[in-house]
């Protein structure tokens, strides 16, 4: 699920994440981006790529940790470097 949020001031997008409390298996991820910060179709395109990696290491691996030590770093940049190597133009970050 994608939203436009035009109250994020600061931030260029987040993902949030949610796991079914029957089955903590079925997992879901919401990406919110920036009206405001993401204001030129690059910044969009970005942005979306780094929340999709977020989103893809919470529901391929479970991992909600962010950018930090005990996050999902190394898998996150894993990801990212997956997304590159697989035919994009342009480095993401």
């Amino acid at each position: 699920l994608l939203i436009w949020n035009k109250r994020l001031l600061r931030t260029a997008g987040f993902c949030a994440y949610k796991k079914n409390r029957a089955n903590p298996e079925d997992r879901t991820a919401r990406i919110e981006l920036s009206t405001k910060v993401c204001d030129s179709g690059e910044r969009v395109r970005d942005t979306l790529i780094h929340e999709m990696c977020h989103a893809a290491v919470w529901l391929l691996n479970g991992v909600n940790g962010g950018h930090g030590p005990t996050g999902n770093t190394g898998k996150l940049m894993e990801t990212e470097i997956l997304f590159y190597n697989s035919g994009a133009k342009n480095p993401v970050f």
